[in-house]
């Protein structure tokens, strides 16, 4: 059956970037790595979000893989130790390893937990660079990032945050935007920290729906990557529609942000409230990406593919406890979509929980043939 409605797509904003909507390029690619030539536009797009997030200058990169590596291969062994949240994203957690590989110290701390961090942070008398998630999806709600900025700063070391999760979606909280906050600039201008000891790496992927990432910081480390960094010699630079793409989504959250910003959480709430109609328990946060925790695995497994065969696609994220049944939410979802979605889960839950609790909690149904 082909998909009536997908839940599988981290594009929140419901950006499409369709070709007619994209300014046209005379070239896709130069054929020359960006540290040879870097076209003016991919310059001027990493600058436009570097400023969204209130900081001064920007480099972009064709992904966070490539952001990641060239940021930590720079670091000395012989000065620096890296201390990475355990909870961090594997992409960014790599670029670690092979820091590693070369002699620098790596070690894991907790996360949110500042005195494992403290205590680590004294018995490395280095540069320490702090690396996390702005948002922990695991968790469900951003890590104490004020908190480790104020320990870096102390330290005169430096704090590097993955915000892919954040940036487009999260944005400097006023009166009227207390949920996501105004402009789509990430976790700093959420918390409304401005400091000049972060660096701040992202993939637009997420709410702006471009499968590009920015670096964005001071101008003075900004300077010190781009002077050191291997992928711009050696790694194809971004393409000219890529370019083209993070631009017009640049230009749509100027124009139409704050309106689909606004309905996002409006379906973020109808899904949250249709759901807890049909006895189903939601996460306590906003954030698009809705887990149901509380689902056993089983049932879990069982409405992900009942739903698969109505055309509705669903995720199974790993956790801890097993998989759980995983929707991402977007602003262009229709109330149809969600009462659809909520009406066919209402019905397939009741007996899949009940046979979840005879079959995997102990209890098992004497009426029922051995």
């Amino acid at each position: 059956m082909s998909t009536i409605i997908d839940y599988c797509s981290s594009s929140y904003l419901g950006i499409q970037h369709s070709s007619w909507e994209l300014a046209p390029w005379a070239q896709l690619n130069t054929g020359k790595p960006a540290a040879f030539q870097e076209q003016e536009k991919a310059s001027l797009v990493a600058k436009k979000v570097a400023r969204l997030q209130g900081l001064a200058t920007g480099l972009l990169f064709s992904s966070t893989f490539h952001l990641f590596w060239d940021v930590f291969q720079g670091f000395s062994a012989l000065s620096t130790a890296i201390f990475v949240d355990d909870k961090t994203y594997p992409i960014a957690r790599w670029a670690t390893e092979m820091a590693r590989l070369k002699g620098v110290v790596v070690e894991i701390f907790r996360q949110g937990d500042i005195n494992h961090l403290k205590a680590l942070l004294a018995t490395k008398h280095r540069c320490p660079i702090v690396l996390t998630d702005g948002w922990n999806l695991q968790e469900g709600r951003l890590a104490p990032i004020r908190a480790y900025a104020a320990l870096v700063k102390a330290h005169r070391g430096l704090l590097v945050i993955d915000d892919t999760q954040s940036i487009g979606l999260l944005g400097k909280k006023d009166f009227l935007h207390t949920t996501y906050g105004k402009g789509g600039g990430g976790v700093l201008p959420h918390l409304g920290i401005q400091d000049t000891h972060v660096l701040v790496g992202s993939s637009l992927a997420k709410a702006f729906g471009v499968p590009i990432a920015v670096l964005s910081g001071s101008q003075y480390w900004i300077e010190k990557i781009k002077k050191s960094s291997l992928t711009r010699i050696h790694c194809s630079p971004p393409s000219s529609a890529l370019i083209s793409a993070a631009n017009h989504a640049l230009l749509v959250n100027v124009r139409e942000g704050e309106l689909r910003r606004h309905q996002l959480r409006q379906n973020v709430l109808y899904f949250q409230q249709k759901l807890q109609r049909v006895g189903l328990q939601t996460p306590n946060h906003l954030f698009p990406i809705q887990c149901l925790e509380e689902l056993p695995h089983q049932a879990a497994i069982g409405i992900h593919r009942r739903l698969k065969e109505r055309g509705i696609q669903t995720l199974l994220l790993a956790r801890p406890k097993g998989p759980c049944l995983s929707f991402l939410i977007r602003s262009d979802h229709t109330k149809a979509d969600i009462d659809l979605t909520t009406e066919w889960i209402g019905r397939y839950s009741n007996p899949l929980l009940t046979f979840s609790k005879k079959h995997f909690h102990g209890k098992r149904d004497r009426t029922q043939p051995r």
